[in-house]
């Protein structure tokens, strides 16, 4: 394990750990993503979380240091095991540029969220799919559709943001 990599391994699952402190050191030398996105294959499940904390840290600074990256989280991270994962590609989607093609891949990816055992995830997946909708405005009635039947069948979690995410609709659609 390298030693970027040992750093963010220290703690517990529930910690973030360094992962703050690793952010700033990736966003002054982006090329330490290269080595988290590696890490996410071979390290175990709590550096795997607090990896991807990282990359949603850059992320929301700077979307563009994860722009070369958006392949991965678009085609890789739907499909793997670990939750976290998941759950911050949905947060981590709406921030980068996408085009059409990619949107309709984050839809994608979004719908297979939907689908997911965790609670958490599928949460995740309904503000995602909202918060990318300015760039696909064809695809409002069917999002807020969508929400509706989720926040109506949904966990407690998921019809709480249901609420919310119907409320911010109708504001945004007058």
């Amino acid at each position: 394990m390298t030693p970027l990599l040992q750093r963010l391994a220290e703690g517990d699952r529930r910690s973030p750990g360094a992962a703050a402190a690793v952010a700033d050191m990736v966003l002054e030398q982006p090329v330490m993503q290269e080595e988290l996105f590696d890490g996410l294959s071979t390290a175990d499940a709590a550096t795997c979380a607090r990896i991807v904390r990282v990359l949603l840290q850059v992320a929301e600074t700077d979307a563009a240091l994860m722009q070369p990256y958006k392949d991965r989280v678009l085609h890789e991270w739907p499909d793997h095991p670990q939750w976290e994962i998941r759950m911050h590609g949905c947060q981590i989607l709406p921030l980068l540029h996408l085009r059409p093609a990619d949107v309709d891949a984050a839809y994608a990816a979004f719908e297979t969220y939907l689908a997911d055992r965790s609670s958490i995830v599928r949460t995740c997946a309904m503000q995602a799919m909202v918060d990318l909708l300015p760039r696909a405005s064809e695809r409002r009635e069917e999002v807020t559709q969508r929400i509706q039947r989720l926040t109506e069948t949904g966990t407690a979690a998921m019809r709480a943001r249901g609420r919310h995410l119907l409320a911010h609709l109708d504001r945004t659609a007058r």
